[in-house]
């Protein structure tokens, strides 16, 4: 078994100048290794509880990595405001703990603006959805060919999005051709949407999510304006090798995907993943 662990990052409100990304990202790995992504992960929180809060206070069960939190100081990171070497060394510990994970990243970027000048609103989560899932599907197959491996997708709780989102993936397997897709034999058709606060691994993808989109809007809008933004190439390159089919470049869209398809981004955008 395959476990898929799946965020976002952006919005999907089609009017909205500040941010004309939607990314979906899934951070895929085997179920084997959840017992050990929980301890580590676990760990990990300890010790950025530490450096937040001091080792009087003891770590909530609710406290969770929450990227925009930490960029923001937000939360129980508030304490991290005018502290830049305290955020900049859990930014580092969160990022080299991702590197060491066993791991592979699948990325949808939603070029907004682009995208509303060919469908409608309603069909936005639609594609981003279907994109990922057929790359989950892919990587799953190649790598159990024989065995006849499936993957359980894990999903951040959203109230507003759940139901379409539930709706759209059942049919979606059961309508294959309707969507022109054929053959998602190896995702199974029932998602687990959860609190973030709940699974580790939810947290980690919500990381990789917000550092995709961090980049994207760096290098295609010229956005450095954080810490976590002069960072956020070094933080690339790391996991540029986690990426299903190795590190992404124009040539290659199988683990980051710009959509629609008559987008191409600069070339300079993938020379992070490359350095």
């Amino acid at each position: 078994m395959y476990l898929a662990f799946i965020d976002e990052s952006g919005t999907i409100q089609e009017k909205n100048p500040q941010n004309n990304y939607y990314v979906l990202t899934t951070v895929v790995m085997q179920e084997k290794g959840m017992k050990y992504l929980h301890q580590k992960t676990q760990e990990l929180k300890k010790e950025i509880w530490k450096i937040v809060q001091g080792s009087k206070k003891r770590m909530p069960i609710q406290f969770e990595l929450h990227m925009q939190e930490i960029k923001d100081s937000k939360g129980f990171f508030k304490p991290l405001r005018s502290k830049k070497d305290k955020a900049e060394n859990i930014l580092r510990k969160v990022y080299n703990y991702i590197q060491n994970l066993y791991i592979k990243i699948i990325s949808i970027i939603i070029v907004k603006d682009k995208f509303f000048e060919i469908y409608d609103l309603e069909e936005l989560l639609k594609w981003a959805l279907k994109l990922l899932i057929e790359r989950i599907n892919r990587y799953v197959w190649g790598e159990s060919k024989n065995d006849k491996e499936y993957a359980l997708l894990i999903m951040d709780q959203d109230f507003v999005l759940d139901k379409k989102k539930r709706q759209f993936i059942s049919e979606m397997m059961e309508l294959g051709v309707k969507y022109n897709t054929i053959d998602v034999d190896r995702v199974l058709d029932t998602p687990i949407i959860l609190k973030s606060e709940l699974h580790n691994g939810i947290q980690i993808v919500d990381s990789v999510a917000f550092l995709i989109h961090r980049y994207t809007r760096k290098k295609l809008e010229g956005n450095i304006s954080t810490l976590f933004d002069e960072l956020s190439d070094e933080f690339v390159l790391s996991l540029a090798w986690k990426f299903y089919g190795g590190a992404p470049s124009s040539n290659n869209e199988s683990g980051l995907k710009f959509f629609p398809s008559n987008y191409s981004p600069p070339s300079a955008y993938w020379d992070a993943f490359s350095k």
